[in-house]
């Protein structure tokens, strides 16, 4: 524990000399880090891999004295070995050194789910836009970077920049490489995402994006805090050169940290997207149904404990507690203790390096976190569980002593669920899994998922269906849900996630082509491209990502608060709000509120100038949008030989105005609707 006890007696000398002082998370990864090493010799511990890190200066214009990246406002990323740490630990023109959280991909661990087709016709939107001029960053693992799919109407990529983090000292290239980016056992994962947001049809398959004419920018990444805020900034100086609207598509989080969008990181995130004027659209997660979360109250007339117990089926157990007071005072006494025979036992581990307890300096709140090998529980044959036990205190300083007092507590998956044995402990639950990395961060649009089809055929020609698992129209089982302890609502909304048909990467090492989740190739100069089916807040995330690149194109000003106001007038609600925040995305209508907060604000075209009109079938007519001004509309309908069999003509048009064509009165049948707008002569085959 050399480094360890180094590092904690520099941040007690910090204290008195105005030192840095090292975040809770550095602290923990010090230790995971001894432990690991210990079965190792001195000289390869010594070079064991280095820690991802944000630093805060104590005033702007100071830059530390090593290799780092400005991301914004005094705060720098860097990676750094361990005696790195403890010369920065000594230097007194910083004020904070944070750990980088490293988060995971958030496809659902079961790979089952339900279809959805993203034809734009078949989600509900029929419409010229289709993302041109608006930049996707994809910050992910899997890319297959010259798939079809990300390809133009002339066979150009689309992707404008790839920068492969798992390369040290990479650059962003424009020189789109072959092949992928060498991530593995992600199945491809961000090749699928990518997809679903701005895919291309290829040689006519119905298996395309949302936004297919948007551009890309491919990140392949580490997935740490430090490295996302430089991905970030990547895409936004990008975007900003060239006055374009820009999303980040953001399909991964984790569990690790205060879940209210107020640490360094998720603070940081923020400020960059307001002055940078970009959107990030994250994934909610995927542990719906398991026991990461779980909360008490402490009242002053509570005089028994309360007990959180993790259960020991991780090789490094690991959960936070987080107390709900912003005053910087230390309302809750913590203590470590394990499962022993059935007794609560405080002795028999030695949680002396374990336990670490702080007041955060980001939210001011008190915050203990637990974490230990899990060799150190082992007892005659088996794993004893471990626990924190908390009691209420009263602090002479305190100016709310009387009232209650919450607590949080989180771990994450591959670290065990908290469980109650008996009423002495506090029972676990799925609530307030907001993921931390995406959708914590308190501008991001955290989208949840639910089933739109489910059903979808292989590319072996069986048909796999999961319709009792999944009944149409319902929350997905393993879609996170909220409440959010910051000041927005999250989820924000959902849209389909699961079995979600798109491109697929054949450029990972564990893929096959007699794969079970393939549904289809394609053949392009001989070269074959797959596509399959994922299920995940990973999927229904890139959909709402290309949803917003159709309605930035139509209004690229739009601010963030303008976006939140299109998503609660115009989603589809449910009364579930912790699952489905303000309901399902509406493509259609918030395309005509985009429209309008545009010709409210003066832009009287679209970037897409010669298309007129986007147009909406439901069941018994065609819901038409003027995209811009519109002179005149003249508009039939067919039946297949080319009788007409229903004509008429709307006079001008104003940009956002809406006319409607019914169709109710056609006996069943196929159909042609034939409209003709300016110089643009529009045809639309229907089945009634």
């Amino acid at each position: 524990m050399r480094y360890f006890v180094l590092i904690m007696l520099l941040c007690m000398v910090g204290v008195m000399n105005a030192q840095p002082s090292l975040d809770v998370r550095l602290q923990r990864k010090m230790v995971e880090r001894e432990q690991t090493a210990s079965s190792y010799t001195r000289s390869s511990s010594a070079n064991f891999e280095t820690f991802p890190v944000l630093i805060l200066t104590k005033q702007r214009g100071v830059v530390p004295s090593f290799e780092a990246s400005s991301i914004i406002n005094g705060i720098f990323s860097a990676n750094i070995s361990n005696e790195q740490l403890i010369e920065l630990a000594k230097d007194t023109s910083l004020s904070r050194i944070v750990y980088a959280t490293k988060h995971r991909l958030l496809t659902d661990r079961t790979r089952e789910a339900i279809g959805a087709n993203l034809v734009q016709s078949g989600y509900g939107l029929d419409a010229p836009f289709t993302g041109r001029g608006v930049i996707i960053g994809v910050i992910d693992e899997g890319f297959e970077y010259r798939h079809a799919a990300f390809r133009n109407i002339e066979g150009q990529s689309r992707v404008r920049y790839v920068w492969n983090r798992r390369i040290d000292g990479s650059q962003p290239t424009a020189e789109i490489p072959e092949g992928g980016d060498g991530y593995t056992y992600t199945e491809g994962h961000a090749t699928h995402t990518a997809s679903i947001a701005a895919g291309a049809s290829v040689a006519g398959n119905a298996f395309y994006g949302m936004a297919p004419d948007a551009e890309l920018v491919f990140i392949p990444s580490n997935l740490d805090n430090a490295e996302l805020l430089e991905d970030a900034a990547f895409v936004a100086d990008l975007a900003q050169g060239e006055g374009k609207p820009w999303i980040l598509n953001v399909s991964f989080g984790s569990h690790d940290g205060p879940h209210d969008g107020l640490d360094l990181y998720s603070r940081t995130m923020n400020e960059l997207l307001r002055t940078r004027g970009g959107f990030m659209v994250a994934a909610m997660g995927n542990e719906g149904g398991h026991k990461y979360h779980a909360m008490a109250t402490l009242s002053p007339e509570d005089t028994e404990p309360k007990r959180f117990l993790l259960s020991a089926t991780s090789a490094t157990p690991l959960f936070d507690v987080w107390v709900q007071a912003d005053d910087s005072l230390r309302h809750i006494e913590m203590r470590p203790f394990v499962l022993r025979n059935g007794t609560i036992d405080y002795e028999a581990v030695d949680f002396t390096s374990a336990f670490i307890e702080e007041i955060n300096p980001d939210n001011h709140k008190q915050h203990a976190s637990l974490s230990i090998n899990r060799s150190e529980l082992y007892d005659n044959g088996g794993y004893m569980p471990m626990g924190i036990e908390v009691r209420r205190i009263f602090p002479e300083r305190a100016l709310q002593n009387s009232d209650e007092f919450e607590l949080h507590a989180w771990t994450d998956e591959g670290y065990g669920e908290f469980y109650a044995p008996d009423e002495r402990f506090v029972r676990g639950d799925d609530q307030y899994l907001v993921c931390e990395g995406g959708a914590a961060v308190p501008d991001a649009i955290a989208v949840g998922a639910y089933a739109e089809a489910n059903t979808t055929e292989r590319i072996n020609g069986t048909t796999v269906s999961f319709a009792t698992s999944y009944p149409i129209g319902e929350i997905c089982r393993f879609s996170n849900s909220g409440p959010y302890l910051g000041e927005t609502q999250k989820p924000t909304v959902v849209a389909p996630g699961a079995v979600i048909r798109a491109a697929v990467s054949k450029r990972t090492p564990e893929f096959s082509a007699r794969g079970s989740s393939l549904v289809e190739s394609r053949s392009i100069d001989g070269e074959l491209f797959y596509y399959g089916y994922k299920s995940g807040t990973s999927m229904s995330t890139p959909v709402v990502s290309g949803v917003i690149a159709l309605w930035l194109e139509a209004y690229p000003q739009m601010t963030h608060d303008e976006l939140m106001r299109i998503f609660s007038e115009t989603s589809h609600p449910a009364d579930d709000v912790l699952h489905w925040g303000y309901g399902r995305i509406d493509a259609y209508e918030g395309l005509k509120a985009a429209l309008q907060l545009a010709a409210q604000t003066g832009i009287e075209r679209t970037r897409q100038s010669d298309a007129p009109i986007a147009m909406q079938k439901e069941g018994n007519g065609w819901r038409i949008l003027a995209c811009r001004s519109v002179s005149q509309m003249s508009w039939r309908i067919c039946d297949t030989v080319g009788r007409t069999l229903q004509q008429g003509l709307f006079g001008r048009l104003s940009q956002a105005d809406e006319v409607n064509i019914p169709t109710g009165s056609l006996p069943r049948g196929i159909y042609i609707l034939q409209i003709q707008a300016e110089r643009s002569n529009i045809q639309k085959k229907f089945i009634q």
